[in-house]
């Protein structure tokens, strides 16, 4: 690939800018806060897009940093570019609720799809962190040679255990090991919630009986007070059928006498004494004596009775009442059990149901199992990677170190133990005993041999502020080295060191001023 053109709507600091690159060697200058790290951040985002992170992961977010202020919806840029000399145009569109991506081939007008995967096809499916891990290459900063050799190792081993130089080995299993304990907080989260889940169930069904026996006891006295109230009631009928029956027969008394004086009359009528007489008056006194009261009583028994009638009507009334109360009641029992037993029965069901292992649980141990062999796997990889490519890996990088170290160093080799050593015609050193410098030109070495190795399609380099630490006969040598290689070169810098270290060996280049112009 080689980038022809870039036109920055708006990205970050730079508004409205063209940027023009030519092959070989372009020189990006500008003093700091110019904006070559946003040039730089615009071309990775053109070529492999950015999203809008969230959450914790927002903290490094390129897009938040770069996001226009005053103009959101015009986040947008364009590139163009050459691949296997033919010209293609990529315009891009980043704000995130307007995203668009729109690829064409110049030559012919074709609108190709970065959707369904033409763009990767083109930088022969290139990831963003393999990019970032090989051809654009960063000062490694204010580290110690110690560190330095401590990195170099880091990435020789991702690249010796995945083939992968993006992919981190070591930080893999760290980032596996956050995982099982994320997965292991999850678990115990989700365990104690099924815990919780089934002690309120256990308390509802708890209550629920509690409230069904109290239904049962209050059914239980609401039937023995009917019983009671029934059995008064009846009590009380009989004993006014006794007083009834006790009542028959108050004439006899007046019947008798009144029979006897008629009979007296019949058989002394004919006597008159005085005594006979004084009979007949005291027999017919007697017996209108008793049918007074007679007729007393019976008027006085006729109110009872009807009194009594009244009584059997409101005891046929206070039965139907009580009957009717007691049935009302029995229903309300039966339904309020009804209803309670329905809802235990539920909790019972919901009980099992959460008893049993769910959805999620099972995905929890897919997740446990998935890390499980993700760390076999891991463990596995170490050596995994192909004899050929660890063999051209080496081949590259002896060449390149070779190359930029003036032949000094000819051959790079690092044992399985991540050991790494040069050889500089004489004998074998450790990497861990050279200087600083030379420790920065192997790792330069490893990381251009990874880029041509391990990529299928040849990209351009970008050097961000890589020579800061180079001395001028380290910066010429590395200089001399890219500018015969075919690969267009760009070299991000706040100073005119490189610049003039090109002109005094003549080595062309094409220079892009950012900003202010330095001296």
């Amino acid at each position: 690939m080689r980038l022809k053109e870039a036109y920055i709507e708006n990205f970050g600091k730079l508004h409205k800018e063209t940027v023009t690159f030519a092959p070989g060697i372009n020189v990006i200058c500008g003093e700091n806060e110019a904006g070559k790290s946003t040039l730089q951040e615009f071309l990775t985002a053109m070529l492999f897009g950015m999203e809008l992170k969230r959450g914790r992961s927002k903290d490094d977010d390129v897009y938040r940093k770069y996001e226009p202020w005053n103009a959101a919806s015009y986040y947008c840029g364009t590139l163009r570019f050459e691949v296997d000399g033919k010209p293609f145009c990529l315009k891009r569109n980043f704000y995130h609720k307007e995203k668009t991506a729109k690829l064409t081939n110049e030559a012919d007008g074709e609108e190709l799809s970065v959707e369904f995967g033409d763009l990767s096809m083109l930088l022969g499916d290139l990831s963003r962190s393999a990019y970032l891990n090989t051809w654009c290459i960063r000062q490694t900063g204010a580290v110690t040679g110690k560190e330095l050799a401590d990195l170099l190792r880091e990435y020789l081993t991702n690249v010796e255990n995945t083939g992968d130089a993006s992919v981190s080995f070591a930080g893999a299993k760290k980032n596996l090991e956050r995982r099982k304990k994320e997965i292991q907080k999850e678990k115990k989260e989700l365990e104690q919630e099924k815990e919780r889940r089934l002690e309120e169930l256990r308390l509802e069904e708890k209550l629920l009986s509690e409230d069904i026996r109290s239904i049962e006891e209050q059914h239980n006295r609401e039937k023995v007070k009917h019983d009671l109230i029934m059995q008064g009631l009846l009590r009380n009928e009989s004993l006014e059928g006794q007083k009834q029956k006790s009542r028959k027969g108050n004439y006899t008394p007046s019947v008798i006498l009144g029979t006897a004086a008629v009979l007296h009359l019949i058989l002394f009528g004919q006597y008159e004494l005085a005594v006979w007489r004084i009979v007949e008056a005291v027999l017919l006194f007697g017996t209108l004596l008793f049918a007074w009261f007679s007729y007393r009583k019976e008027r006085r028994e006729s109110r009872e009775q009807n009194r009594e009638s009244n009584g059997a009507v409101e005891y046929m009334r206070r039965q139907q009442e009580e009957m009717h109360r007691y049935r009302a009641l029995e229903q309300t029992f039966l339904e309020q059990k009804g209803d309670k037993e329905l809802r235990r029965s539920n909790v019972r069901e919901a009980f099992e149901e959460v008893s049993q292992k769910n959805g999620r649980e099972s995905e929890i141990e897919k997740k446990v199992q998935a890390v499980l062999l993700a760390e076999q796997t891991l463990e596995q990889l170490s050596g995994t990677v192909s004899q050929e490519v660890r063999e051209n890996l080496y081949a590259s990088a002896s060449q390149v170190l070779s190359g930029i170290t003036g032949n000094r160093y000819e051959r790079l080799r690092f044992d399985d133990a991540m050991q790494v050593t040069v050889f500089s015609g004489e004998q074998e050193i450790p990497v861990s005993s050279l200087s600083r410098g030379t420790i920065e030109q192997v790792y330069l070495a490893v990381r251009i041999a990874a880029g041509e190795v391990l990529g299928e399609e040849p990209m351009f380099f970008s050097f961000d502020e890589t020579f800061a630490m180079y001395d001028e006969e380290r910066l010429a040598s590395t200089l001399h080295y890219i500018n015969k290689k075919s690969n267009q070169v760009l070299i991000f810098t706040c100073t005119t060191r490189e610049i003039k270290i090109l002109e005094k060996n003549r080595i062309p280049y094409h220079k892009i001023m950012l900003g202010t112009a330095i001296g």
